[in-house]
């Protein structure tokens, strides 16, 4: 949640939920995440932290328990971080933004608004233009801010506008 806060600060009179993965981590935790301060939405049992999420070693273990509790909330919006974006693309709302976001199983083409974020440099952004595919009406912006929820002025000028467009 921290890490969203000049995003939330800016999108103003929204009412937001935060919603971490309850799932502790399965294999080592990314070096700068404290010991067992680390989880996902989804992973390989014992499997590197670099290739431990992805389709292949992961097979997607644990994401059909760790998405349940999320798709009882039925939420207005959804807004999502790497793994929890891939999750977020998951859920039934009326908008969704997507930092960074990595595919998830069960992908479906919609017509949702979206908002995509991510650096064209990370090493993952294949995954964060598969992600966008699946969305018609979106919005894309790109910054230089690494696999991270950006804190680009302009950017998060952006998603308040968004944001606020899907509220009016």
């Amino acid at each position: 949640a921290a890490q969203m806060a000049p995003l939330v600060s800016a999108a103003g009179m929204v009412e937001w939920v935060f919603v971490n993965a309850s799932r502790a981590a399965t294999g080592p935790a990314d070096p700068k995440i404290p010991s067992g301060e680390g989880f996902e939405w989804w992973g390989q049992r014992g499997g590197p932290f670099e290739t431990g999420w992805m389709a292949g070693p992961s097979q997607y273990d644990g994401l059909d328990a760790t998405l349940a509790p999320l798709l009882k909330l039925k939420p207005v919006g959804v807004v999502g971080f790497s793994q929890g974006g891939g999750v977020a693309a998951l859920v039934d709302s009326r908008w969704a933004a997507f930092f960074s976001a990595v595919e998830s199983r069960d992908l479906r083409r919609r017509d949702t608004p979206s908002f995509h974020s991510w650096d064209l440099d990370e090493e993952f952004a294949r995954e964060c233009v598969s992600v966008a595919s699946y969305f018609s009406n979106k919005q894309v912006h790109h910054h230089k801010e690494g696999h991270n929820v950006p804190r680009d002025r302009a950017l998060v000028q952006a998603f308040a506008a968004f944001v606020a467009a899907q509220h009016s």
